[in-house]
């Protein structure tokens, strides 16, 4: 008699995908910018002083996201320096408000990590946002998916340019 096997294939379930949950500041209403991501994007060229200048230097793109209603704000800076960064995030908390936590993400100071800046830089940011009131939170540097609102901001920023 011949034995019955039976197929894989047929046995075979679908897999049920389990979902993390969201963080408490995407779920709830909030005032726009209370929690608040900040990402740098690509390099662009930035002309300085008036429009006739010829002088062409090497600008970046700080985008900063609203959790609650994926909002976005964009502001243009000189360098990568400390001081260029404090000057767009004080213009962003005149324009916005003050957030309650900000959200960094430390692969953006890796650049200043070149020039041996690094912790000087996070404490001089951390300053800045303890004496405004705001929790700052990181975000490791090779885990983009944990920013993944900012990330999808940069990337529809990058296409028109």
């Amino acid at each position: 008699m011949k034995a019955v096997i039976a197929c894989y294939k047929f046995k075979v379930q679908a897999s049920q995908q389990l979902m993390g949950e969201l963080p408490s500041a995407r779920v709830q209403p909030l005032r726009p910018y209370l929690t608040t991501g900040v990402d740098y994007a690509r390099p662009v060229a930035l002309r300085l002083v008036t429009i006739r200048s010829k002088t062409i230097t090497k600008g970046y793109i700080a985008i900063f996201v609203c959790l609650v209603t994926k909002d976005v704000h964009i502001e243009v800076v000189k360098s990568l320096s400390t001081e260029a960064f404090l000057a767009a995030l004080r213009r962003f908390i005149a324009r916005r408000g003050k957030p309650k936590k900000f959200i960094l993400i430390m692969a953006q100071s890796s650049y200043v990590h070149q020039l041996n800046y690094k912790y000087t830089t996070l404490a001089r940011v951390q300053d800045f946002l303890a004496t405004e009131r705001c929790d700052l939170r990181f975000i490791p540097p090779h885990g983009p998916h944990f920013g993944g609102l900012w990330e999808v901001a940069v990337k529809y920023m990058k296409n028109p340019l």
